[in-house]
Parts: structure tokens; C-alpha cells; sequence
């Protein structure tokens, strides 16, 4: 899907990160990847979607997180096409996503899907509305695009970890980054392992057979295969359904 969108602001985050804005006459679609087109088709500049708010006339504008800053010539109030693709989408059957509980588990790739279900989760609290847990594990290796800070909410572990992404819980969503070397503020090893021993001290329902009455938890998230594969062992044994995809190796757009 192709579509144009104004430009409003671009701001440099943490560890050679940035957060885009943008005006459209439309909602971006969770999941989103969106293709900016320029002059080199071949390396074009991408961005993932992970807010929409709507304005006073109508119009809605989007927060994006990329790798990538607005080249030079561009400028707030350009409009630029992009190329629209849906690279996450979550499984069906599920009504309402804030009254799911959800853990989530991303690396620097995916964090703007982690992002989108937190603020997703806090608009339905702010609006009155009954939420559920939601837990996210973020792997720290490539380096997240935010600052650490000490966690706010307890988490119990068997391994330290007691750094956590501000944002996150300001929206009230727990999380803990794992890093294989253990980082200031992280849990030394792999995020499989961060995995494991969040669920070994999660409630006894989860494991073998969940009661009728107890709904399952969602594991769900976006990873390169191998850390997609490491995690799914860790969660045979329990009563969790599973969508956790992993991502293809980046190619260019043609």
C-alpha cells in the first residue's frame, strides 16, 4: 500500500536511534513497516509505526522509531511517499488486546510492536477501562534505542536484573533487558534465559493445565530465528499460547 504522508519532526534517540513523526489523512495499522521512498530505490529508509493519534481536523498523526534520520534535504512539512507493510500482525481471536495478558519479547528490530501494545494498553487504562498484565523481556545486544534506568517495579528472578525501559513502565507494562554480558542494569545472558526464569516464578497456573476459568497468557514478539527458537523451547511445558515469529534477513525494496 502506498500512501503520502507530511513530515513533521524527527529527534535523535539513545544509541543512534530516532523518532519520527508524521501527518496523514489515515491510522497506520499496528505492525507497520513503512518504505520512504528517495532517489537510491534500492536504500531506501524505513521506519516502524507504533502510535497514532488523531487530530482536531480530522487527520491523524503517527510516531515511528528507525535506525535511520531524515536525509538532509528533507524537511518538516515535506510530503513524502511511502510504501505501507504490515510486518507484524497479531493472531485473531482475541476481542480486546489490553484485557489479554501478554508477554512480549523484542529486541532492537521490534520494539516499536512492544511500544505500540504498551500505549495501546495505557490509553484503555486512562480510559477506564479493566487491563491486563502485560510483561515485556527485551533483549539489550544490538543496543535498544533508550536509556536504562533502575526498575520501578519488582519482578522476581533468580538472576539480577534491575534496569528497565523508563516509558514502559511509566505505562505500566513490568520489563527487564537481558544482555549475554551482563550490561549495567541487565540480566547476564541470553533472552531465552531471561525467559525461563521469568516463568518459573510466574503463578502455578501456568504450568501443565490452566483452570477453564483462568485465561492463557499470550507470548508474542518478533525475533531473528534463532533467539525465536531458543524461547519457544522454554515454554513447552506451559499453558501459553505462542506467537512468537521471527524476522527475515533484511533485503532491499525494490
Amino acid at each position: 500500500m502506498n500512501s503520502l504522508l507530511t513530515l513533521l519532526s524527527c529527534s535523535a534517540q539513545p544509541n543512534q536511534a530516532w523518532l519520527w513523526q508524521t501527518e496523514q489523512a489515515h491510522e497506520i495499522k499496528f505492525g507497520t513497516v513503512g518504505h520512504f521512498n528517495h532517489s537510491d530505490p534500492l536504500n531506501q529508509i524505513t521506519a516502524k509505526a507504533w502510535h497514532n493519534q488523531a487530530t482536531a481536523d480530522g487527520r491523524v498523526k503517527t510516531q515511528w522509531l528507525s535506525d535511520q534520520a531524515w536525509l538532509d534535504s528533507w524537511q518538516a512539512g515535506d510530503q513524502r511517499q511511502v510504501t505501507l507493510h504490515q510486518d507484524f500482525i497479531r493472531p485473531d481471536g482475541v476481542t480486546y488486546w489490553p484485557q489479554q495478558a501478554q508477554i512480549w519479547l523484542a529486541d532492537r528490530s521490534s520494539l516499536a510492536w512492544v511500544l505500540a501494545a504498551a500505549k495501546e494498553r495505557q490509553q484503555a487504562k486512562q480510559a477506564g477501562l479493566e487491563v491486563a498484565p502485560m510483561i515485556a523481556l527485551l533483549k539489550h545486544d544490538p543496543l535498544l534505542p533508550v536509556q536504562l534506568k533502575p526498575a520501578r517495579f519488582i519482578l522476581d528472578l533468580a538472576g539480577s536484573a534491575l534496569g528497565a525501559v523508563p516509558i514502559l513502565e511509566d505505562w505500566g507494562v513490568v520489563n527487564r533487558v537481558a544482555h549475554p554480558d551482563g550490561l549495567p542494569g541487565c540480566y547476564e545472558g541470553e533472552l531465552a534465559d531471561l525467559l525461563a526464569d521469568l516463568l518459573n516464578h510466574l503463578p502455578h497456573h501456568l504450568s501443565n493445565h490452566s483452570p477453564e476459568n483462568q485465561p492463557a497468557w499470550y507470548l508474542l514478539g518478533q525475533l531473528k530465528e534463532t533467539d525465536q527458537q531458543a524461547c519457544l523451547a522454554q515454554t513447552d511445558h506451559l499453558f501459553i499460547r505462542h506467537y512468537l515469529t521471527h524476522r527475515l534477513p533484511a533485503q532491499a525494496t525494490q
